[in-house]
């Protein structure tokens, strides 16, 4: 699907010096449409160089510092063509894309539309471009439209951040980059009146390729050519993937998961989809953030999104988001409760309950709804830090809680993989400790 670019993507500037038209998820990457190109992004999760995991380790760090994103670009621009390019819309989805972010307010006011296709409109002179995205094959399939008057020769995309660029005896063209190889298939050309095909090929010179058509009747030929290769990219399905699930009173079901942005879904209860909401957490740049959890108010639809860890110092923060899917609240984090593993409604109070720790001897926490006042509770008693609690469940009828705690890196075989059972809203574990 294809995202009219309305500012959501300003902390990009750093690697693209375009203004970016339009965006899609692809095969578990990025692609950003400007006026003279597209660039992929992928993201890989990479484990921290040595010399930074002992530093850690002596730091007494967890493991959710041991990894770190590395971005990986590669560029395409179409050399020489028309930088006043008009690029329009067709097939728009039935569902809209909303933003959230901390660092730019501006973002949660946004809807912005999807649409099956884009088309460049005079890309060359007499010449359009179309892109759409397949469903039964992976990647980006294009096509070129030439009109009567236009000039093949005109054509030339220019490949930036490649490895290597490889023609290959099949009249594949395949892309070696860092993150996997890009393959654009040989082209299909014909006459778009009757289907004749047309003989076709790439052609390379060096980093740019264009096309060698073997035209012989185009002085008497008054219609349309198209020239349609497609590009298959590397498939990377892990951030195609919902993590968690919630649902409201009103039988609306809720995803969370997807990765940079991470994503939180609506569905009606028919199945079918409303709206899909990107929360721009932090710039991966700048500041790592790991993938927390979401609570839903099954009353009213508003929804609570929580980083899991967040590397800026401050803390975990949490976006609110209301039934429509615009974001509506911030919680800035805070140091003394740093890390938000689990969330929870809680319906008698009418808060979120907060499971997680981090650099603290806190392990869980009671928020309002407003987002105005956290509440950070040491349930275990303990004065030793890094021992977080990753599982969380409500008992609405009992108003109790039950959390169980992971293993600590820092102080293993002390409260390891224990459950407790607290009270709502102290949390304040009354039984004998686990260490008992």
């Amino acid at each position: 699907m294809y995202k009219r670019q309305k500012g959501q993507y300003p902390r990009y500037s750093n690697f693209l010096d375009n203004h970016i038209e339009y965006f899609a998820d692809v095969d578990g990457m990025q692609v950003y449409f400007t006026k003279e190109g597209l660039t992929y992004r992928y993201d890989e999760t990479i484990k921290q160089d040595e010399t930074t995991l002992k530093k850690l380790e002596a730091d007494g760090e967890e493991n959710e510092h041991s990894f770190k994103t590395l971005p990986h670009f590669i560029h395409m621009d179409w050399e020489g063509a028309n930088p006043n390019v008009e690029i329009i819309t067709e097939d728009k989805v039935s569902y809209y894309f909303t933003y959230g972010s901390f660092e730019d307010k501006n973002l949660a006011g946004i809807k912005a539309f999807g649409f099956k296709k884009i088309i460049y409109k005079n890309l060359y002179p007499n010449i359009d471009l179309e892109y759409i995205f397949p469903k039964d094959s992976s990647g980006v399939k294009y096509s070129l439209i030439v009109h009567p008057g236009g000039n093949i020769s005109d054509i030339k995309m220019r490949y930036k951040n490649a490895e290597n660029i490889l023609l290959l005896a099949n009249g594949n063209l395949k892309i070696e980059t860092a993150f996997g190889d890009f393959v654009d298939h040989a082209p299909i050309t014909f006459y778009a009146d009757n289907q004749q095909k047309i003989a076709s090929a790439f052609s390379q010179t060096n980093n740019t390729i264009s096309f060698s058509v073997a035209l012989t009747n185009r002085a008497t030929y008054s219609g349309d050519i198209i020239i349609d290769p497609w590009t298959t990219n590397p498939t990377y399905t892990g951030f195609n993937s919902a993590y968690d699930v919630n649902f409201d009173l009103k039988g609306n079901v809720y995803t969370h998961g997807s990765y940079s942005p991470y994503k939180v879904a609506k569905f009606n209860s028919s199945g079918v989809l409303q709206w899909i909401f990107n929360a721009a957490l932090g710039d991966v740049f700048l500041t790592r953030i790991t993938y927390g959890d979401f609570a839903v108010d099954e009353n009213s639809g508003s929804i609570y999104v929580t980083e899991g860890f967040n590397d800026n110092g401050s803390g975990a923060r949490i976006l609110k988001i209301n039934n429509g899917g615009i974001q509506v609240a911030t919680f800035p984090g805070t140091s003394s409760f740093q890390e938000m593993w689990r969330a929870e409604y809680n319906r008698c109070i009418n808060k979120i309950v907060i499971a997680g720790g981090g650099h603290v001897a806190t392990q869980a926490a009671v928020l309002d709804t407003t987002l105005a006042s956290l509440t950070s509770v040491n349930v275990l008693s303990t004065g030793e830090i890094h021992h977080d609690m990753a599982l969380l469940a409500v008992d609405n009828v009992s108003n109790n809680c039950y959390m169980a705690t992971s293993r600590s890196g820092t102080y293993p075989g002390t409260d390891d993989n224990v459950i407790i059972k607290c009270p709502i809203p102290c949390l304040l574990y009354t039984s004998p400790s686990p260490r008992d």
